[in-house]
């Protein structure tokens, strides 16, 4: 019988962590926060900074007050950062660029260790190439790393507004360079003057892992040391389960293997309260298939993407839910994970299941059924089943992330 270890997270508030850590460090590396633009998410909700963040004490001062769960400052300085208005030609006080850091992203999907290893030895690529000293490396907190450098050959354009077009030419260039060595990156992040990131030392909500300063040397141990050095946000604890969730006797020590699974969850990142429905059948294929056709119709679903799961057939539609729609809907469907969404707040997705050193899979549907109702999907769903070539929605809801849970389990 397979055995799952999953890693819970204790329910321990943000802010706790927050007042406990140790983050002037890490903060001191963002050159000139009086200029920077800081948004931070806060009940699932992005939201800028109202007010300059001038130095370590008002940011302290503002993790204080809100407990968000994630908190980004710009790549680029600006005159008045926390009235950042549109980019325009008009120069306006609260649009003038000052200018703007290098900034790369490493990272791979879905996370894993085996991913996360791949992400590693293309930073220590970059930085080779680069053949400079970056203001700092960071392990994002989930699935790779944040490389930044100091800009040495700012634009010197005394209009604003042509500054920042120069800069971000000046960058599609360098990430021509860097794709032509042959090394991956998000190239999106270091063309965007407007881009933001992860400010060090906060937490990464979807993981619970810390956004990490890293010296070069780490990225010379795998991913397994890596993320033995990287704070959590709290503590964690593994509880031994059976595929039924009840816990079992223990017997005589065999021989396990071991794997690492990515999970994704039904919630709607950038947004307050909407989730997906992931919808579990537990009976015979046949069955199964003939009511999730029903489902569509009656439910005024745009999809449902069907895969084999442990517990039977488990279909996801990419439409959006208020928490109590959601709940009545797994009701009439007759789903059988009502007991994770009220136990967990949200429902889950195995997405990959791999062994230590080889490349995750994508996962496959059995079957997809396309409905023909027009309504609210969620970005970062949609994004994340991409590869399956279904059509892009007209009214999009949330941000264009997903979150993923990572568990070690064993068989």
């Amino acid at each position: 019988m397979r055995t799952l270890y999953a890693i819970i997270m204790n329910d321990q508030p943000i802010s706790e962590y927050y007042t406990k850590a140790e983050l002037a460090v890490s903060f001191s590396a963002i050159s000139h926060p009086n200029w920077r633009h800081f948004r931070i998410v806060k009940n699932g909700i992005f939201s800028k900074v109202e007010r300059p963040l001038r130095d370590f004490t008002s940011f302290k001062d503002m993790l204080k007050k809100e407990s968000p769960s994630d908190v980004y400052y710009s790549v680029s300085r600006f005159l008045e950062p926390h009235r950042l208005g549109p980019r325009t030609e008009t120069g306006k006080h609260n649009t003038i660029f000052l200018g703007s850091d290098i900034v790369f992203d490493v990272d791979r999907s879905p996370l894993s260790l085996h991913n996360i290893d791949i992400a590693r030895k293309e930073t220590i690529a970059l930085l080779e190439m680069m053949q400079r000293e970056p203001k700092y490396i960071a392990f994002s907190g989930s699935k790779g790393f944040h490389v930044v450098y100091e800009d040495n050959c700012p634009s010197s354009n005394p209009d604003p507004y042509k500054r920042e077009m120069e800069t971000i030419e000046k960058r599609k260039a360098l990430v021509k360079q860097v794709e032509d060595s042959g090394i991956r990156i998000d190239s999106p992040i270091t063309i965007d003057t407007r881009r933001i990131l992860r400010v060090p030392g906060t937490i990464n909500s979807k993981t619970g892992m810390v956004c990490t300063i890293l010296r070069k040397s780490d990225l010379n141990r795998d991913a397994s040391h890596l993320l033995s050095i990287v704070p959590k946000a709290w503590p964690t604890k593994i509880k031994r389960y059976n595929i039924l969730g009840h816990i079992r006797p223990n017997r005589e020590p065999r021989q396990m293997r071991t794997y690492y699974s990515t999970y994704m969850s039904n919630a709607v990142l950038g947004t307050k309260g909407r989730y997906i429905p992931i919808i579990t059948l537990r009976m015979n294929e046949e069955s199964a298939l003939r009511r999730f056709r029903e489902i569509v119709d009656y439910e005024k679903l745009p999809q449902l993407v069907i895969f084999r799961t442990r517990d039977g057939l488990t279909a996801v539609s990419f439409r959006t839910f208020q928490k109590n729609e959601l709940i009545n809907l797994l009701k009439r469907c007759g789903s059988g994970n009502m007991t994770e969404f009220h136990r967990y707040k949200q429902n889950f997705l195995e997405l990959d299941m791999t062994e230590p050193g080889y490349e995750p899979r994508r996962k496959r549907p059995v079957q997809v059924i396309k409905g023909s109702h027009d309504c609210f999907e969620s970005r970062g769903h949609h994004a994340l089943f991409a590869y399956l070539g279904l059509e892009n929605p007209r009214h999009i809801h949330g941000s264009d992330e997903v979150k993923l849970s990572y568990a070690i389990e064993t068989a």
